[in-house]
């Protein structure tokens, strides 16, 4: 199943992504005026992520401004070159914890809300190309035209539960299932190293909630000392308390390192000495 790219989880994600940018593009003025209504769509869309009437509306109102509507579109086509390249990896993802996978792309969705990008506006397609046949890349490296090229890539993944509030469980439409939504977290990391891992072309690179579950390990035991170096027994030992909290079987010391050595594999790890840290440019912010 091909995901909607305008479905209104993916607007919801691009909006969430350019609002800080929303200002300057509408203009002071302007914002002033239409927030309060901006806000309460979003607010609606956070609560009911299908509702095609706030996602209409939405859209309409920012596409009265030209800049905000240029924008929204940049962002909403990145966003449909990514979701092609990942989709069948997030497919897989699904399945082998047993979700509907034609629901994974409320889950891509929200792995998008919780990133912040810079792209080369010269390499995004124009509306009506067939993204299939883009890939991306991060910074210089793109092979010709053929490449959305990424200047820089945020993470936003503080906050822990919130990963899996709102509208994400909603979108997939698997609240009901009684232990999938405990593992929402690992589904939106999940979602971010595939986005990872095909700016760095290793989209054949396969993730499981293995390795999803040891990256989301490293960012709950740095806490807030952002860029600090992890013992492999720290990683282990806060990889396994989340685990435990899904329902998941511990690490074995093998499983860890298998884990890590494709963690640095798709360049969001590295090995310094006898630590382990989150690099650049994959930055966890406040």
């Amino acid at each position: 199943m091909t995901p909607n790219p305008n479905a209104p989880h993916f607007v919801l994600a691009a909006v969430t992504r350019i609002y800080p940018h929303l200002s300057s593009l509408i203009g002071t003025e302007n914002w002033n005026t239409i927030q309060p209504e901006i806000d309460a769509y979003i607010r609606e869309l956070e609560a009911q992520p299908n509702a095609d009437l706030a996602n209409t509306q939405l859209f309409g109102l920012l596409a009265r401004y030209e800049s905000a509507r240029l924008r929204m579109a940049q962002e909403l086509k990145v966003q449909e070159v990514i979701t092609a390249i990942i989709s069948p990896q997030m497919e897989q993802f699904a399945i082998s914890l047993g979700i509907d996978p034609t629901s994974i792309d409320g889950l891509i969705a929200a792995a998008y809300a919780h990133m912040m990008w810079e792209v080369d506006p010269a390499t995004i397609p124009a509306p009506e190309e067939d993204v299939r046949l883009k890939g991306i890349t991060l910074r210089d490296g793109g092979i010709g035209g053929a490449s959305v090229k990424f200047k820089k890539l945020q993470l936003d993944l503080g906050g822990g539960a919130n990963l899996a509030a709102g509208f994400i469980a909603t979108a997939v439409g698997i609240i009901a299932a009684p232990t999938v939504p405990l593992a929402l977290p690992l589904l939106v990391v999940a979602g971010v190293l595939s986005t990872i891992g095909s700016l760095h072309n290793a989209t054949k690179l396969e993730l499981s909630e293995q390795e999803a579950s040891v990256f989301w390990g490293m960012i709950c035991a740095i806490g807030e000392m952002k860029g600090a170096g992890l013992y492999e027994a720290t990683i282990v030992a806060a990889t396994n308390a989340e685990r435990e909290k899904y329902g998941l079987e511990p690490l074995k010391d093998a499983q860890m390192r298998h884990s890590l050595t494709k963690l640095e594999r798709i360049k969001c790890i590295e090995k310094l000495d006898n630590t382990y840290r989150i690099i650049e440019p994959f930055t966890i912010k406040e």
